[in-house]
């Protein structure tokens, strides 16, 4: 069955924050788009659909969802463009479209949702002779969204961040 990607502002089936003539145009003017406009539509969905769910899912978003029924986070309320303008409550902002298409070239090829090796191995100190000497920082764990992707939309949220508990032990 074929992938379908809905960009409907507001729309209580919306999957995606842009459709795949956005990410078609974005990712052409990208020296690393090449790749991207290989793909087949079904996998460019699949992407964009993945890439605005990750986005959702690791973002704080600030104000308010426009509407009661509307699947995805945006559009919202109480949202500043970066001249400190609103954004109007019917609008996805182009720099939000543009994360979802950069972020959805990323993944191709690159699942960025699986567990750290270093966090999963539990490795906190590698001591060999003197020659190799490993210590990891405690808490480390993969970055989902990247760099490229989180300072387009940054403006408009926090990132969440994971919490974890440490076991006291009394002396």
């Amino acid at each position: 069955m074929a992938v379908v990607v809905n960009a409907l502002i507001a729309d209580p089936a919306a999957n995606s924050y842009c459709d795949i003539a956005w990410a078609d145009a974005y990712n052409a003017n990208h020296p690393f788009g090449t790749a991207w406009a290989a793909l087949s539509a079904d996998t460019k969905g699949q992407l964009l659909i993945l890439a605005t769910a990750l986005i959702d899912e690791y973002m704080d978003w600030f104000g308010f969802a426009a509407g009661p029924t509307q699947r995805l986070s945006w559009p919202r309320f109480n949202v500043y463009d970066q001249k400190g303008y609103p954004i109007q409550p019917s609008v996805i902002p182009d720099l939000l479209k543009d994360a979802v298409a950069e972020f959805a070239r990323q993944l191709n090829g690159n699942d960025r949702t699986v567990d750290n090796d270093i966090e999963t191995q539990g490795i906190e100190r590698l001591s060999i002779s003197g020659a190799v000497d490993i210590t990891f920082k405690q808490g480390v764990h993969a970055k989902v969204l990247p760099d490229a992707v989180f300072q387009k939309i940054t403006r408009w949220g926090t990132l969440r961040t994971r919490t974890g508990m440490v076991k006291l032990i009394r002396a």
